[in-house]
């Protein structure tokens, strides 16, 4: 196994520092928030592939209020932990994610938890997420990866920071072992064209009805 190296530019951490005293929650979609500095998972049935374009949607807005604050138009780094490879580099950029401010890590599937608490740790990510989809260590019945911990050392990592942390989880996986998440958000696909997400966990005891977003062709 390779060692990995995450060399974060000095104009990043001073960019993260700045940012911390902005709005506390970050848009998602229908009307549904995340919370910073927290670790919040969306959970869905294997193959449903929303999942991954919300996650894109929560970096562009993030991106995006950074953009509005930056007096010179520039944005803030968001972090991806893909360990099965399958982030689609023109679907990225299609949701309006800045490339040029995305840090794709590709682990070896042992080393996932511990590297994305390494990046967490660095604080320079608007929102961090770490698809376990797929990820052999992340099912039901393989103990080799303990998200119980892993998720507590991320929570650990960022809190008091505007960091988001989202975690991709399959339904099946999500719903087994619960984890200590401070959000978990359920995914399904009631029709072609809906798509509804329904809050089952939410720390700040707000109520979780289903919200239906018309999905784009």
């Amino acid at each position: 196994m390779a060692a990995v190296s995450l060399v974060i530019p000095q104009k990043a951490l001073i960019r993260a520092s700045l940012s911390r005293d902005r709005a506390r929650e970050l848009p998602l979609a229908a009307g549904i928030d995340l919370p910073r500095g927290a670790v919040v998972e969306l959970a869905a049935p294997a193959g449903l592939g929303r999942m991954t374009q919300l996650a894109l949607a929560s970096c562009a807005a993030a991106q995006a209020e950074a953009r509005a604050f930056s007096h010179d138009g520039d944005c803030r780094w968001c972090g991806w932990v893909d360990p099965s490879g399958s982030l689609y580099a023109p679907a990225v950029a299609e949701a309006g994610v800045d490339l040029e401010r995305l840090l794709l890590v590709r682990p070896d599937a042992e080393d996932i938890a511990k590297i994305a608490v390494r990046m967490a740790a660095s604080r320079v990510f608007a929102v961090l997420v770490i698809d376990r989809t797929g990820v052999p260590g992340a099912r039901v019945t393989d103990t080799r990866i303990r998200w119980d911990i892993a998720v507590r050392r991320l929570a650990l990592a960022i809190d008091n920071s505007d960091t988001t942390v989202v975690l991709l989880s399959e339904m099946e996986q999500a719903r087994a072992t619960p984890l200590p998440v401070a959000m978990r958000i359920e995914l399904t696909r009631p029709s072609a064209d809906r798509l509804s997400l329904r809050v089952v966990k939410d720390r700040r005891g707000i109520e979780g009805g289903a919200r239906i977003v018309a999905l784009s062709t």
